[in-house]
């Protein structure tokens, strides 16, 4: 009698592997772990026990007798991990990691200091607009910080001085945070003049809706962007790309993958909302693409001719702006990685 084969106890697999005779032995159907066949004359084969569809594939062997399929997850040691990176990097199957050096790495904290100080301005102006709700105050116009805002808040009165107090030490920590925003931005426009991917900060500037700190922010997460050979490995990098689960015929494609850095698909996605309009080149595009190269103008002219027409269409289509913006923000990541490539290599 040939029995199908156990793992031990509280080990959880998806397969069990047993010996049988023949094609006599079903190859579908449920069957139990500890059930026993009987022998039959003719070729041996393997089969496997599916425990989640219930049903038993068959295939041919040479074996003549049970073997237990050890899963290499199990066993794990230094040699055998070395061996197994050594036939990896002998098939060209390893790819070297960006290693950014200390000074880009002392940016990037720069960066990511500001981000979290932007991420605090919104957090003290709904304790604050809590507190007005809570005494029944509430503005007469749009609740959007203007100066008209600002003034009403400034006019408020209340019958009770904890009040006022509470009132003031709110308004305070707002202003405190708007003002670390602004100390942290004046040193990132002091500091990355003198970092070796100022040119490229500067030529990523052309493209609509990248303004200075998104470009700082880009380049400091990214890093070097002509280590890509295509813009879709720089795509697939910062996670913009459809996830897929396929398998023969069957196609499925689902949200973004959201691989890779946030940071800097964060900064891509609101980049690209500024694309909903027509193609023009504003006053404020005009004045940073004065110093640039012709060639790197052209890029930032053609991604707002493609992006923009591309807005407009998705958007006709019936598609949610938030998923418009997302396949924007990955071809705005395409002409990124154009742009990169046209200025020069910063010296080692």
């Amino acid at each position: 009698m040939t029995s199908l084969w156990k793992p031990e106890n509280g080990f959880h697999r998806d397969l069990e592997i047993s010996l049988a005779r023949d094609s006599h032995i079903p190859t579908t159907g449920p069957q139990s772990a500890g059930q026993e066949r009987e022998e039959h004359d003719g070729d041996q084969r393997a089969l496997c026990l599916d425990r989640r569809s219930g049903s038993l594939v068959g295939f041919p062997t040479e074996a003549t007798r049970p073997v237990i399929v050890v899963d290499a997850a199990q066993i794990k040691t230094d040699r055998r991990d070395g061996d197994a990176l050594a036939r990896w990097h002998r098939a060209g199957e390893l790819t070297a990691i960006y290693i950014p050096t200390a000074d880009d790495e002392a940016l990037r904290d720069l960066v990511r200091a500001r981000e979290d100080a932007v991420g605090l301005s919104p957090q003290a102006k709904h304790r604050l607009k809590a507190f007005l709700l809570r005494q029944g105050r509430r503005s007469p116009g749009r609740a959007g910080w203007t100066q008209a805002y600002r003034r009403w808040l400034a006019d408020l009165s209340f019958p009770l001085a904890p009040q006022h107090i509470a009132r003031q030490e709110y308004r305070d920590t707002i202003d405190e945070t708007e003002r670390r925003v602004e100390r942290i931005t004046d040193q990132l426009r002091q500091i990355t003049p003198t970092w070796r991917w100022a040119p490229v900060v500067d030529a990523l500037q052309a493209l609509r809706g990248v303004s200075f700190v998104t470009a700082v922010g880009l380049v400091a997460e990214i890093g070097d962007i002509r280590r890509f050979d295509h813009p879709r490995q720089l795509m697939a990098f910062l996670g913009l790309v459809p996830s897929e689960y396929s398998s023969g015929p069957s196609v499925r494609r689902g949200g973004i993958t959201k691989a890779g850095n946030p940071h800097a698909r964060r900064l891509l996605a609101e980049a690209a909302w500024a694309y909903q309009g027509v193609a023009r080149i504003g006053r404020q595009v005009l004045y940073r693409q004065d110093a640039l190269p012709p060639a790197i103008c052209a890029i930032a002219w053609k991604a707002q001719l493609r992006l923009t027409s591309r807005f407009r269409k998705l958007i006709a289509r019936g598609k949610a702006k938030p998923k418009v913006a997302t396949a924007v923000a990955r071809e705005l990541t395409g002409f990124l990685w154009a742009i990169a490539r046209e200025v020069p290599a910063p010296p080692v």
